[in-house]
């Protein structure tokens, strides 16, 4: 039989595990964004998409006012087949922060450039 001090402590230690385990839900609830999207947190600090997986919207060719035809988006990615040209996004930005997945292939002569001015 229990005393009544090990009946409040075995409530206590239920509640705290309650709370655990509503706690460790809670947190799995936002977890890191799929590819092109933000979490809710993201937007609520100000990010902003630089591409939606789906369009070249927001971006152009250097020197141009349009996307070049070697660039694709296919699957979520944003990839040049052939020469392809440099790419630039279309909107100033200032005190940002680059959050990017890059893949090249080997051999690949590319990166990524900030504050470049086109004359376009």
């Amino acid at each position: 039989m229990l005393t009544a001090m090990k009946r409040k402590f075995l409530y206590i230690l239920m509640r705290f595990f309650a709370i655990f385990v509503i706690l460790s839900l809670l947190s799995f609830t936002e977890t890191k964004a799929e590819h092109n999207t933000l979490t809710k947190t993201e937007k609520a600090d100000g990010w902003i998409l630089l591409f939606d997986g789906e369009s070249s919207k927001g971006w152009r060719g250097c020197n141009t006012t349009e996307f070049p035809d070697d660039w694709l988006i296919e699957d979520g990615t944003l990839y040049c087949m052939g020469s392809g040209g440099d790419i630039i996004y279309d909107h100033k930005l200032l005190n940002f922060h680059l959050k990017i997945d890059w893949k090249i292939s080997e051999g690949g002569n590319s990166g990524v450039f900030t504050d470049n001015i086109s004359p376009n």
